[in-house]
């Protein structure tokens, strides 16, 4: 079902969440970013600089139409994204 912003960005497949509109490494940023890491805990992470993290993190706001972290860390919930087991 699309939203007001376009398509949805993930799909529910067969109990699978399959990301459509984000890059893999955007997936991975925003699973951090829910999880509550910073952009440096992120970059190191993923072993990137953080200026990399910021650009991703903004490419993320735009696909998901959000306009903060805490709008994007509801997202990510709602989608089962992040969310440390531990």
């Amino acid at each position: 079902m699309a939203g007001p912003w376009g398509p949805p960005a993930v799909e529910q497949t067969k109990g699978s969440l399959r990301a459509y509109r984000l890059s893999l490494r955007e997936q991975l940023v925003l699973g951090l970013l829910a999880d509550g890491r910073a952009n440096k805990d992120i970059a190191a992470s993923l072993g990137i600089s953080v200026h990399t993290v910021e650009r991703h993190v903004a490419n993320v706001f735009g696909k998901l139409g959000v306009h903060n972290r805490a709008e994007a860390t509801a997202w990510a919930v709602r989608h089962e994204i992040g969310q440390s087991t531990t």
